[in-house]
């Protein structure tokens, strides 16, 4: 699905354990886990740990279960979203003789997946300005069939921290923190809001994206500055 100009993935595992169980289950564990794109002798992160303190924890686990079942969990990351990435998503005109409401019918079979982000983070960057926006997640899980597209999601809690120059932010090397908000509000990032219960239902059909989100709170504290830049 990546096109020629999106440019390559380069990723890195290291510290990796695999095991299969007397089930059929296979699973793997990873201490170390980071990805970048790479494009005109420049590169981009899309994901890498989060260095807030020492922990032997694995920061990546997979699972596939004997019935296909699939489990991915992600623990202390940082993601990364460009939002000029979408320049590069944008699919050209086809002369299609599919008619508007038929669906290609999938000659794979469905499996079930979950997927689970913990103590993690997502890194919002604008088109344009310098300014990021950074969503910490306690706890985020979604849960879906393939090779159709169709999940649900839940956020438990999360906090949005906001920085109006990404450029300027400071590094936290061999320091450690008690939290995340903590963690990014040491690097200049400013606490700006805070979301509970939010759902997310995600379909998938046709190269379109259907995405809805409910909101059980979402509270701002925005100074004139903080607002002008979020917005």
């Amino acid at each position: 699905f990546l096109r020629p100009h999106f440019g390559t993935l380069d990723g890195t595992f290291s510290n990796i354990a695999v095991a299969v169980t007397e089930d059929g289950s296979l699973i793997i564990f990873s201490k170390h886990i980071s990805l970048e794109r790479l494009f005109s002798k420049e590169s981009e992160v899309l994901l890498k740990p989060i260095k807030q303190r020492k922990s032997d924890k694995p920061i990546f686990f997979f699972q596939c279960k004997s019935s296909g079942r699939i489990k991915i969990t992600l623990r202390n990351v940082a993601l990364h979203y460009y939002a000029k990435w979408l320049d590069l998503f944008k699919s050209p005109k086809k002369d299609g003789t599919q008619r508007p409401g038929e669906i290609e019918e999938s000659t794979f079979s469905s499996h079930s997946w979950e997927f689970k982000l913990v103590d993690s983070s997502i890194f919002l960057i604008p088109y344009r300005l310098n300014a990021a926006l950074v969503v910490v997640i306690d706890r985020f899980t979604m849960c879906g069939k393939a090779p159709v597209f169709q999940s649900k999601g839940l956020l438990n809690n999360g906090t949005l921290l906001l920085i109006d120059d990404f450029s300027t932010v400071k590094q936290q090397e061999n320091k450690e923190r008690p939290s995340l908000v903590s963690y990014y509000a040491h690097q200049g990032f400013s606490a700006v809001g805070k979301l509970e219960a939010t759902s997310l239902n995600v379909q998938f059909c046709r190269g379109i994206v259907s995405l809805g989100i409910k909101m059980h709170s979402l509270s701002l504290a925005l100074c004139a500055d903080s607002a002008h830049t979020m917005v």
